[in-house]
């Protein structure tokens, strides 16, 4: 197994950033292998890369980050502003939607008032024919019956009496 050496290493990001990390060891070891320092010949660590160039100073390594911050902030703003858009499309969506259920729903409403009012309307005109029909039965038979008529009136007053003296 190799011992680390003082070099960056490479990562690129799901968005496509690249960002360069350096891992620096102190007590990095050699192999036996008299070429362990050359980065061409790493044949005993299968997982390893030949590194052919050197270390990044650390103004680049800065540089390299400063990069890639701005990267990632304007892939953010341009998600962001993506975002904003589909938001302000969506809520103005919504909006057409409420309205068009309201005016449906007022609509419906409207009808419903509008039937109650016919039916109300047609009972009132039929309560009102009966007791016409009521009053001029009640009439006719006061005019075929009239001792009748006027002894049940007194009889009629006479218990209302009783009732509002108790």
């Amino acid at each position: 197994m190799r011992g680390l050496q003082d070099s960056p290493q490479s990562l690129l990001a799901e968005d496509g950033c690249k960002c360069t990390i350096i891992f620096e060891t102190a007590n990095a070891v050699p192999l036996a292998n008299t070429q362990a320092n050359d980065p061409t010949t790493m044949t005993d660590n299968p997982f390893s890369t030949p590194q052919t160039t050197a270390a990044p100073s650390v103004a680049n390594a800065v540089s390299e980050l400063r990069h890639a911050a701005g990267d990632f902030a304007a892939a953010t703003g341009a998600e962001a502003a993506r975002l904003k858009e589909r938001a302000v499309e969506t809520a103005s969506s919504f909006k057409a939607t409420a309205a068009e259920k309201a005016d449906h729903y007022k609509a419906v409403a409207t009808d419903k008032v509008q039937h109650a009012k016919e039916s109300a309307q047609h009972q009132w005109e039929e309560t009102r024919v009966k007791a016409k029909e009521i009053h001029v039965t009640a009439e006719d038979y006061i005019r075929q019956n009239p001792t009748k008529a006027v002894l049940g009136a007194l009889g009629i007053g006479f218990l209302i009496g009783l009732i509002t003296r108790n």
